[in-house]
């Protein structure tokens, strides 16, 4: 394997922008328990509605938040994944 195909080692802690791929359908009910959430990790960045899917079937979202390791990064995209309406978090 070459070093370009190799990943990028992570330095913590690293300032990490999340993207997270929601139902619309279930927007009502996810946005809210997505912001209680993002406000128990530590969350101070907003919630931004950055792109929404050609058909509108799917809206992505973003936020930022300083990670101290791969342990945190992990936990906090699960706990967000868990939530009914979220497909991906990136």
């Amino acid at each position: 394997m070459t070093n370009e195909m190799k990943e990028q080692e992570i330095i913590f802690p690293v300032d990490w922008t999340y993207r997270v791929i929601i139902e619309s359908a279930k927007e009502d009910k996810v946005i809210p328990e997505l912001k209680k959430l993002l406000q128990q990790f530590g969350v101070l960045d907003d919630l931004k509605n950055t792109s929404v899917s050609t058909s509108g079937t799917y809206k992505t979202f973003a936020f930022s938040k300083q990670l101290g390791s791969h342990e945190e990064m992990e936990n906090i995209a699960n706990t967000i994944h868990a939530l009914d309406g979220v497909k991906v978090v990136i």
